[in-house]
């Protein structure tokens, strides 16, 4: 009978414990998904910020090309204005000086949208390839739960025959040495 006790504890605890070891993986996992996803959120995030990057900075290279438009009539409405022929080397050197600036800042302007938006797609790029991570992480934390769980059982079926044997051969020393049946007082 104390066998049968023994054995019956080691196989609850065996079992509880895979029990237990199975949820645990079923949370990592769980847990796993949910920062998958919310890098997915991100990574979407990141794409937008290099759309919205994009479309600024061609606002604003166009706002600069229209001031540029802007310079250059000033120039020849001064110039006109003060009689200065149009052709005159003062003249073509001001507006050779204002096309070359109003050039370099709209090349400006895109060379630096264009390293923002670099920068937002490699963010994007790296919460997805971690989103896949993790995903990966957390079939794996079940799937070596799930073992966990199985080489538990294994353990408690293990400990529950040893507890049964061992309880079989304490009462039969027991019954030999005092040559009694104790089931009766069970």
């Amino acid at each position: 009978m104390i066998g049968a006790v023994m054995a019956a504890t080691a196989l609850a605890s065996g079992a509880y414990t895979a029990y237990e070891q199975r949820e645990a993986g079923k949370a990592q996992q769980q847990m796993y998904n949910l920062q998958a996803e919310q890098n997915r959120k991100q990574a979407e995030r990141e794409t937008i910020q290099a759309g919205l990057a994009q479309v600024e900075a061609e606002k604003e290279a166009q706002r600069r090309t229209a001031q540029l438009g802007q310079d250059i009539g000033a120039v020849y409405a001064n110039a006109a204005g003060n009689g200065v022929l149009l052709d005159s080397g003062g003249v073509k050197s001001v507006l050779k000086s204002n096309v070359t600036e109003g050039y370099a800042d709209v090349g400006a302007i895109l060379n630096q949208a264009n390293l923002t938006i670099w920068g937002h797609n490699q963010n994007a790029q790296a919460l997805t390839d971690q989103a896949g991570l993790n995903m990966f992480a957390g079939k794996q934390a079940k799937a070596a739960a799930n073992r966990q769980s199985i080489g538990s059982g294994i353990q408690s079926i293990g400990s529950a025959m040893s507890a049964g044997i061992g309880g079989m051969n304490l009462g039969s020393a027991l019954h030999k040495r005092y040559n009694t049946d104790f089931t009766s007082i069970l």
